[in-house]
């Protein structure tokens, strides 16, 4: 896990020159589709997130997405590479979600392009 974490690193350090973009199946993840993005640290583990809320219609495509997804993973990527693979086990409505077990910095980067304008 630690080997993975720190070669994804690398990878989305070493990504092309220009906008972040991160996207979860076909929806592209930033404003205005998404209203927050704000890291939090779990008090009991000390494991720190990153939880995202989707707009209105964005949480429609999202769960149109995690519905079609069920028994499958959703990749989740930043500028084409996988940072998140969640296996989808069933709809998700609410239109929120975590990023866990990410480096710091990854975590910020991610925070910063999708509270960036698409």
């Amino acid at each position: 896990m630690l080997y993975t974490a720190a070669v994804l690193s690398v990878l989305i350090g070493s990504a092309a020159i220009g906008p972040d973009v991160v996207q979860a199946g076909a929806l592209k993840l930033c404003r205005p589709t998404v209203e927050t993005a704000v890291i939090r640290e779990d008090a009991n583990t000390g494991t720190r997130s990153l939880h995202v809320t989707l707009d209105g219609q964005a949480r429609a495509t999202f769960a149109d997405i995690t519905r079609q997804a069920v028994g499958t993973p959703l990749p989740v990527t930043l500028n084409g590479i996988v940072v998140f693979n969640p296996y989808i086990q069933e709809e998700i409505i609410g239109g929120e979600f975590d990023i866990s077990d990410r480096d710091e910095r990854d975590l910020e980067r991610i925070k910063v392009a999708l509270l960036s304008d698409c």
